[in-house]
């Protein structure tokens, strides 16, 4: 079974602002967590990631494999219903009949999925991944009437590292995370395909999907860039998948496009104290640039940067003169060390002086002061690596065409990141500030302080998706 994906520690944090790490707290109380497609991720960047395997033991009770579970039920003295549960599980999922699994979801879960988005969760996987071909029990966890099944579920073109939590025969929490075999691809429309392969760089192993225009055009390509945190290539929030919706709708509009999985989602144990935005962001987008040249030599290349990612495509903007414009999605030019102090002050201001304190030291790393010293449990090192980022010098000495769009009803930036952009943008005729109000930060129009909307699935809004597309076709 593949586990180098469960160490969380620092990124985690890093993904959950101030009214997430509620919603965390109400999911954990309550054993309710499911977390869906490749790892999923409430944050589409300084936001959260639930890790179900964080609540499980790690003292393994017993160890059995997929064909040996007849056997384990003929030699217990009772019938073991969750092993039951889970071959009905696996059986329906093979078959791609998901809707029965439902009705053995927890009665607090189904008080958040409806029947249809959940079969969306497993339905997913089967659409990418081909045929279910086997499954091996590899771990068999119990502890306070809970019985744990780790699972390696081989399909065609995926490997899936499952988990499955059952109490009285009831699902309580489900968990997967996602690998790419070799490279393959899917035809969605006549003209529109999208690859899906392994992007290797430094010895890491990151999903990535292509999605290219066959028309014969040289079209342009965008490079998604996700935030901080446990993103993967769709920057999947609960059901919700911002990068996959708007990748879609580029396509649709001639436009091709690149998402990949950032490195710390499956390596966050190889990730120092050392490290800063180079091993976390930088070095796996220039390779993801590379692809792009290899793919589409003749047409444009634009960045597309989500929060904190919009920082770091300032970053190669200035750096990469291939770069032909670039979006910043609900970002910032302030350092992110005052928007986790304006996030955490809000959320427990009784502790007010302590996080003002967290964020003049981490504004102050630098090359010659870090000592591998914890502010907001990030490293001085990689305090010292984002303190380098001028995002306003980046924007102008890039001098391509900018495309800002921030939104008032964003719980994770403040009406300071919005001013900024404003008082030295507006008048710029290479930069476009738009300013919404009424998405939030994933570009929803849903309210993310119910943690509830973010396991329904709703479409993006139309208008942005109009002011992605346009900017980029009026640049072309």
């Amino acid at each position: 079974m593949n586990m180098k994906h469960k160490n969380f520690s620092f990124y985690e944090f890093m993904r959950h602002t101030p009214h997430e790490q509620t919603v965390i707290r109400f999911v954990q109380q309550t054993l309710i967590i499911i977390i869906m497609v490749l790892s999923i991720s409430i944050y589409g960047c300084n936001g959260n990631s639930i890790n179900t395997e964080s609540g499980f033991s790690e003292d393994i009770s017993e160890t059995v494999s997929d064909t040996a579970s007849e056997e384990v039920t003929e030699q217990s003295e009772e019938p073991d219903e969750s092993l039951e549960l889970y071959n009905f599980i696996i059986n329906k999922w093979r078959e791609c009949d998901t809707k029965p699994i439902y009705e053995y979801l927890h009665a607090d879960l189904k008080a958040i999925l409806a029947k249809n988005d959940f079969v969306y969760i497993l339905e997913y996987i089967s659409y990418i991944g081909g045929d279910l071909l086997n499954s091996d029990i590899t771990e068999k966890a119990t502890e306070n009437d809970r019985d744990t099944y780790y699972t390696q579920i081989e399909f065609e073109n995926v490997t899936v590292d499952f988990t499955l939590a059952i109490k009285d025969n009831e699902i309580i929490a489900i968990y997967r995370n996602v690998f790419f075999k070799e490279e393959f691809e899917i035809k969605i429309s006549e003209n529109i395909t999208e690859r899906y392969f392994v992007l290797e760089n430094e010895g890491y192993m990151l999903n990535a999907v292509y999605t290219y225009v066959n028309d014969g055009k040289d079209n342009p390509t965008v490079l998604f860039i996700s935030g901080s945190g446990l993103c993967d290539y769709n920057e999947t929030v609960g059901l919700l998948t911002p990068f996959e919706d708007v990748a879609s709708e580029f396509a649709k509009k001639g436009i091709n496009s690149l998402r990949i999985d950032k490195r710390t989602l499956n390596y966050g144990n190889y990730f120092a104290t050392t490290d800063g935005i180079e091993e976390e962001y930088l070095s796996d987008c220039k390779a993801a640039l590379q692809y792009i040249a290899a793919q589409n030599s003749g047409g444009k290349i634009y960045l597309l940067g989500h929060s904190l990612g919009g920082q770091i495509a300032s970053v190669i903007a200035s750096e990469d003169n291939e770069i032909s414009g670039m979006i910043l999605f609900n970002s910032s030019a302030r350092n992110l060390a005052d928007i986790m102090y304006d996030q955490y002050s809000i959320i427990d201001p009784a502790n007010e002086a302590i996080y003002d304190m967290y964020r003049k030291s981490a504004k102050n790393a630098d090359d010659n002061t870090v000592e591998g010293l914890n502010y907001y449990g990030v490293s001085d090192y990689y305090w010292a690596s984002l303190n380098k980022i001028n995002v306003i010098e980046n924007i102008k000495a890039s001098g391509i065409p900018v495309l800002i769009i921030n939104s008032t009803f964003d719980n994770q930036v403040f009406e300071a990141d919005i001013s900024l952009w404003l008082e030295n943008f507006t008048d710029d005729n290479k930069v476009i500030v738009y300013i919404d109000d009424q998405i939030s930060h994933f570009g929803y129009e849903i309210d993310t302080r119910d943690q509830n909307t973010l396991y329904k699935r709703v479409s993006f809004p139309e208008r942005i998706l109009n002011k992605f597309t346009n900017f980029i076709s009026d640049e072309r």
